[in-house]
């Protein structure tokens, strides 16, 4: 399986009077996923799901990237913050190789994935993906292939 694991884009500051689970994308946000799911359609990175947190800011992400990519978003309440490898490989069962599987969550779970899979210590800011090449779902059970920041790749279209 390919896996790319993203952290959703650029958000309302914690600190707005949202409540967490409700942040929205900011305008530079959507713009730059905009910029950035065309790009990942010309870099040949289409997957063959889209899974994202319930999270406003996370599904916002998902539906962005969809629209250039032609892949229907699901929404999957196990990719909630704090999500462990646990549960992000039961999320992840039902889909096996070859498929490609893009993952739309929160930080620091996107990190922990990849670090968990890999060994990798990334840095995942807000729009950042990591592609992982899965060969199992446990610890040790990945090779990360790229890391891919939101900036370089929305300048790529």
């Amino acid at each position: 399986m390919k896996l790319i694991v993203m952290r959703h884009g650029r958000a309302e500051s914690p600190t707005s009077a949202r409540a967490d689970h409700d942040r929205a994308l900011t305008p530079a946000g959507i713009v730059l996923l905009q910029n950035q799911g065309i790009a990942m359609r010309r870099a040949g990175l289409k997957p063959d799901a889209l899974l994202c947190s319930p999270y406003r800011r996370a599904r916002e992400t998902a539906d962005l990237l969809a629209a250039a990519l032609g892949v229907a978003p699901l929404v999957v309440e196990a990719l909630r913050p704090g999500a462990g490898i646990e549960v992000y490989a039961e999320a992840l069962a039902d889909f096996v190789d070859p498929a490609t599987v893009l993952t739309v969550h929160h930080q620091p779970d996107v990190s922990s994935v990849v670090y968990v899979l890999t060994g990798a210590s990334v840095a995942m800011d807000e729009g950042h993906a990591a592609i992982v090449d899965v060969r199992r779902l446990v610890p040790g059970g990945g090779h990360l292939r790229g890391l891919y920041e939101a900036e370089v790749m929305a300048r790529l279209c």
